[in-house]
């Protein structure tokens, strides 16, 4: 049952529905409106994930500083399809300042699952691929270096899943590897792992979460 803040507005039960009647994939990442934005968006049928996949659209807090090229998007845009009672035009709601997709590329033929992140990267994507999420190894097999891209990723896998007393075991790390890899990122959950525990965790306060985030990853350890 939606909130009292939330029945201000009479969520269409097709809102998040494309025309085939598949539903839209949010990726929200973790902020207090979370909750509340999920239940609006369910009750329109679209679907709420915990990781990003191929369909899903990223959706951050007004209040977050973003500076990747990432395609993130305002919270903002799903009240206001609420409130205007239709699916909008996602570009208006863009977070991200710098985009690694060339001209020609519509966001919304993603988030409607007309195409793939894949096939976009493919067709739209920067040839730098360094910027790339895709890009985790060379043709050659040598390993890229983390990006900051893929440590705020694997902070906010361990936020999202609440696995912080699993951190310490293997089997997170395992189901973390298989997940990004459904994202196209291909790291071992061997480095994964090692990466964690000397590189992001020491600095684990750089990543500008809340102090009580930051003792949950700290006592941890």
């Amino acid at each position: 049952m939606l909130s009292v803040q939330d029945k201000k507005f009479s969520v269409n039960p097709t809102l998040f529905l494309n025309f085939r009647g598949d539903a839209l994939v949010f990726y929200i990442k973790p902020c207090k409106e979370r909750t509340r934005l999920r239940k609006i968006i369910e009750s329109g049928n679209g679907f709420v994930v915990s990781s990003r996949g191929q369909h899903s659209v990223t959706f951050a807090a007004d209040d977050e500083t973003y500076d990747g090229d990432d395609e993130v998007f305002s919270v903002r845009y799903i009240d206001d399809c609420c409130k205007f009672g239709k699916q909008l035009d996602l570009k208006e709601y863009r977070v991200n300042k710098i985009s690694r997709f060339g001209s020609g590329f519509d966001v919304m033929e993603v988030f409607v699952r007309n195409i793939t992140w894949e096939r976009a990267e493919k067709k739209w994507g920067s040839s730098d691929s360094s910027n790339s999420v895709l890009a985790s190894a060379s043709p050659n097999g040598k390993r890229f270096p983390y990006s900051m891209k893929e440590k705020r990723m694997i902070v906010d896998y361990v936020i999202e899943h609440e696995s912080f007393s699993s951190l310490k075991g293997n089997v997170l790390w395992q189901e973390m590897s298989k997940d990004l890899a459904n994202n196209g990122i291909s790291r071992s959950w061997q480095s994964l792992k090692e990466h964690y525990r000397k590189q992001i965790l020491p600095n684990i306060e750089s990543f500008k979460l809340s102090r009580k985030l930051v003792r949950r990853f700290q006592d941890c350890v």
